[in-house]
């Protein structure tokens, strides 16, 4: 319609920072914008219009969905509630809790966090070791294999790991991004298990339990 149309090419500047925000893979920043223009649409009471936004850039469903994913990850960082410290060791901090009512898979997941710093080293530094996940299996403790099965981006993969322990031999297929957010101070990487990627042939277990796995490294 035209109202749309004329919608789309109004904030057109503003969907094409956020674009460029989400090929740098800056995911805070594409979505703090478009929460901003959210609120401008809703204000004006034409939630319908902020919706057509989604239907003519469909890119901004992605940005959405890891802005939200981000702040989460940020936010559990952050906070004390609910966390048991229940290791200090080397400098690091291991804390526990039960993963929150209303979260995936939450009846039978425990979260970890491990807090620490890392001398000489800056966030970026940190990031590089997600870029080499196919080297894990040279210094990740009792990890095997580690293949990347495909890569989307500089910093975005599916990639396939095993443990091989006997009576102990687990498997996990990971889809994980980094998130460029050095302008709130952080670097982050979030990874979760995938059952199936679209172009991307998973393998099997290969006589491994394959696990439900969820990762968020944040370098701050």
């Amino acid at each position: 319609t035209q109202s749309t149309w004329g919608t789309n090419r109004m904030f057109a500047p503003r969907i094409e920072a956020i674009t460029s925000h989400a090929q740098e893979h800056r995911w805070i920043a594409a979505g703090n914008e478009l929460l901003a223009i959210e609120r401008e649409f809703l204000a004006a009471n034409n939630e319908a219009g902020f919706l057509s936004l989604f239907e003519a850039h469909p890119t901004l469903h992605t940005v959405k969905s890891r802005h939200s994913a981000c702040t989460e990850a940020v936010s559990e960082f952050e906070s004390e509630e609910g966390w048991d410290l229940v290791q200090t060791w080397l400098g690091t901090k291991t804390y526990v809790k039960k993963a929150p009512v209303g979260h995936h898979n939450s009846d039978n997941m425990m979260w970890l966090k491990i807090d620490g710093e890392l001398e000489d080293t800056d966030a970026l530094e940190c990031l590089a070791v997600w870029r080499e996940i196919d080297l894990y299996h040279q210094w990740l403790p009792l990890c095997s294999t580690a293949d990347i099965l495909h890569e989307i981006s500089d910093v975005e993969f599916v990639a396939n790991l095993k443990w091989k322990i006997p009576f102990f031999s687990r498997d996990v297929v990971l889809h994980g991004f980094g998130v460029d957010g050095t302008e709130d101070g952080h670097v982050l990487v979030l990874a979760s298990s995938i059952s199936d990627f679209e172009g991307v042939t998973i393998p099997p277990p290969d006589g491994c339990v394959r696990i439900d796995f969820r990762v968020k490294v944040s370098s701050r």
